[in-house]
């Protein structure tokens, strides 16, 4: 089978990108060019969870490719031997195929287009339950990890220099392979803006906000969360009082 000349790249698979360093996008269409022409590419972890619902939709777009081009190379070889069997003009064995190679090239668009529209209601049916199962759990690594590290940067107020390093990507995607939600960890990560201790006050008057703490194991993310749903006492340092203004103007956005 000849080798396609071209892929696509679905326009939603694209946000991504918003959640990647300059670095980090170069890597994953780096990989994904690798991916194409049949190249090794030595992934990180980053890229890795990033290039993955990338390969699926490659994937599945090279299945459909290549059922395609069987089944038209299936109808021209039918109308070949059909045409060949009704001829009766010529000597057995010498029947002219000029008309047959014409219908080929001409029919071949036309089949390939009802074919297309055919297959896409078929396998877009299969491929939508099939996908609902195997692409949740990707769509959960690929995600929600950046949602989350987003969501801490706005909360704490991070300038472009905070990154989002394997470190901290590990601990968030082992909390939601878990099975701990969104919405849950997002809960954590306020709770512990409100944490005077976390925010400063305490005997070294240092901040613990780092995201990999708040997610290190299932029992900060429990704490913090809770801290959250807990009434804030009246004296509070500055420090907190700006943390849950920043809460406060995200839930009003």
């Amino acid at each position: 089978m000849t080798k396609r000349k071209s892929f696509i790249i679905h326009i939603d698979s694209l946000n991504i990108l918003d959640e990647l360093s300059d670095d980090q996008a170069g890597k994953l269409f780096k990989a994904i060019k690798c991916h194409q022409l049949g190249d090794e590419f030595e992934f990180d972890t980053l890229t890795r969870i990033a290039f993955s619902q990338f390969k699926n939709q490659f994937d599945r777009d090279s299945e459909k490719y290549i059922k395609l081009c069987e089944k038209n190379r299936l109808i021209a070889e039918n109308r070949y031997k059909n045409n060949a069997t009704k001829s009766t003009t010529g000597e057995p064995g010498n029947e002219s195929l000029p008309s047959i190679t014409k219908t080929t090239d001409n029919d071949s668009k036309s089949d390939s287009k009802s074919d297309s529209k055919s297959d896409s209601k078929s396998d877009s049916k299969s491929d939508s339950k099939s996908d609902s199962k195997s692409d949740s759990k990707d769509t959960v690594k690929t995600n929600e990890p950046f949602l989350i590290f987003s969501y801490w940067k706005e909360v704490f107020k991070k300038n472009d220099s905070a990154k989002f390093t394997p470190k901290r990507l590990k601990a968030v995607t082992n909390r939601l392979k878990q099975g701990y939600t969104l919405n849950e960890i997002k809960q954590a990560i306020k709770g512990c803006s409100v944490t005077p201790h976390n925010m400063g006050e305490n005997d070294n008057q240092k901040a613990f906000d780092c995201l990999e703490l708040i997610c290190r194991n299932g029992e900060n993310v429990e704490r913090f969360a809770g801290n959250a749903q807990q009434i804030v006492p009246k004296e509070y340092s500055a420090i907190t009082e700006r943390n849950i203004n920043n809460i406060m103007d995200l839930e009003l956005d």
